[in-house]
C-alpha cells in the first residue's frame, strides 16, 4: 500500500506532459466543410484552408468551446456559432476526416499547451510515460459498452480502449470531478461539447484506496468533500450513474 502511494504521489507531482517540440503549426490533409483541404493549427487559431477558397475559415481558438479528437482519423470542433434554426440555442460543429493518413499525440499535445479550453481526445498526448495505476474497465454506454483500462497519468486520466473512438484522454483541468460508489465503480465527470458529461465505469478489479484518494486530491476540489452531507453525496453519484448509462 505504501509503494502505491509512493508512486501516485511522485507521478501526480510530475509534469503534466513532457513537453514535445511543439513547431508553429500542424497541418491535418482533411475533408469536411463542404470542401476538401488542409486543417492548420497555430499557437493561435485553426484554420481550414479549402480548395474551394469561399470554403475557407478561420477559428481563434476563443471562438471554439471545445477540439475534439474523435479518432485517429477525425476531428471536430465545436463552435459558438448559431446551429440549425429547428434547435434553438444549438451551436455548430464542424467535423473533418483526414484524407492522409492519422493523428498522433504531437497534435494532442499541441492543442493541449496553446488551445486554452477543454480537449477531448481519443488519441493520446505525445510523452505520457507509463501510468501509475491501470484498471481495466467497462464504460457504460447505453445499451452496449465498451472494453478497456482505466489509466492515471501524471498529467491526465485515460480510458483506453482498442474500439474506434471510444479511448478519451482528459487532462486533470478538464475533469470536473471523479465519484466512487464502490471498489468497482468509478464515474469521471468531463468537459465535452460545452458541458460536464458523465462516464460511467465498472472496474473488472478494485480500484486500490490509496489511488482513489490521490486521484481524489488531485481532481476535486475541497469543497466537494464537505459541501454536502455523505447520504446526499451518495445519492447525487447514483443519480449522475444512471444518467451516464
Amino acid at each position: 500500500m505504501l509503494s502505491v502511494v509512493l508512486l501516485l504521489a511522485a507521478t501526480l507531482a510530475a509534469p503534466a506532459v513532457t513537453p514535445a517540440q511543439s513547431p508553429g503549426s500542424l497541418e491535418l490533409a482533411v475533408k469536411g466543410a463542404g470542401s476538401r483541404g488542409k486543417l492548420v493549427f497555430t499557437t493561435g487559431e485553426v484554420a481550414f484552408e479549402a480548395a474551394d477558397p469561399k470554403k475557407s475559415r478561420r477559428w481563434p481558438y476563443r471562438e471554439l468551446k471545445q477540439v475534439r479528437v474523435v479518432s485517429a482519423r477525425e476531428i471536430a470542433l465545436d463552435t459558438y456559432e448559431d446551429g440549425s434554426r429547428w434547435r434553438l440555442g444549438a451551436d455548430r460543429t464542424v467535423e473533418f476526416e483526414l484524407t492522409e493518413g492519422t493523428i498522433d499525440g504531437t497534435l494532442v499535445v499541441h492543442l493541449l499547451e496553446h488551445a486554452g479550453r477543454p480537449v477531448a481526445s481519443a488519441v493520446l498526448p505525445a510523452g505520457l510515460g507509463e501510468p501509475a495505476v491501470r484498471i481495466a474497465a467497462k464504460h457504460l454506454r447505453g445499451r452496449k459498452g465498451t472494453h478497456g483500462t482505466i489509466a492515471i497519468y501524471g498529467s491526465g486520466l485515460a480510458y483506453e480502449s482498442p474500439d474506434p473512438g471510444a479511448s478519451r484522454y482528459w487532462p486533470f483541468a478538464d475533469i470536473d470531478a471523479v465519484f466512487r460508489t464502490s471498489p468497482r465503480a468509478l464515474l469521471i465527470d468531463a468537459h465535452e461539447r460545452g458541458r460536464v458529461r458523465p462516464f460511467a465505469f465498472e472496474l473488472k478489479e478494485p480500484l486500490p484506496d490509496a489511488a482513489f484518494e490521490a486521484l481524489w486530491q488531485r481532481v476535486n476540489p475541497p469543497a466537494a468533500r464537505t459541501g454536502l452531507p455523505a447520504e446526499a453525496r451518495t445519492d447525487v453519484t447514483r443519480a449522475k450513474v444512471r444518467g451516464a448509462r
